[in-house]
């Protein structure tokens, strides 16, 4: 099933002749076509910036918002008001 998936989103990518070379590398663990060990070199040395990351919500569409509520409160009601 996740060759199926595979060979269907690189269709797409195809398709719309998107680059998919970056995708496995961009995420590490949300979106990623690729895996890499948590207890590997590569994780170990870069744990700072995806735990930052993760802090400051900066995948939004993966993250938790909870840390930058206050920041994105006053943006919110601006477009509530708005829009």
């Amino acid at each position: 099933m996740r060759r199926d998936l595979l060979s269907d989103q690189l269709d797409i990518y195809d398709k719309h002749q998107a680059g998919w070379i970056y995708w496995g590398y961009k995420d590490i663990g949300l979106a990623a076509l690729l895996s890499v060990d948590p207890d590997s070199p590569w994780l170990r040395r870069i744990a700072p910036m995806v735990a930052k990351k993760a802090r400051l919500a900066v995948d939004l569409w993966g993250g938790d918002l909870a840390n930058i509520a206050d920041v994105l409160a006053p943006v919110r009601e601006v477009f509530a008001r708005e829009f």
